[in-house]
C-alpha cells in the first residue's frame, strides 16, 4: 500500500466518521419531533456505518488515483 492510498484511507475514515456522526445526529433531531420514525437506534447506526464505509472506500480510491497521476506526470 503506497503512502497516498494510506492517507486517502485515513482521510476518508475521518471524513466518514464525522459525516456519519452528523447524519445520525440530524436524523435523531428530525425524528425527535416527528411521529413516524423508527423506534430503535439501529437504522441510524446502519446508515452511519454505510456512510463511513463509502467515505473510506472513496478516500482510498482517490488517494490511489492521485498518486498514480502524480507518478504519471512527474518530470
Amino acid at each position: 500500500m503506497n503512502k497516498g492510498t494510506r492517507y486517502g484511507l485515513i482521510g476518508g475514515a475521518v471524513f466518514g466518521a464525522v459525516f456519519g456522526a452528523f447524519y445520525a445526529l440530524a436524523s435523531w433531531l428530525v425524528c425527535s419531533g416527528a411521529r413516524e420514525c423508527p423506534g430503535h437506534w439501529a437504522p441510524y447506526l446502519i446508515a452511519a456505518l454505510i456512510a463511513l464505509g463509502v467515505c473510506v472506500a472513496l478516500g482510498g480510491f482517490a488517494g490511489t488515483v492521485i498518486v498514480w497521476f502524480y507518478r504519471l506526470t512527474k518530470v
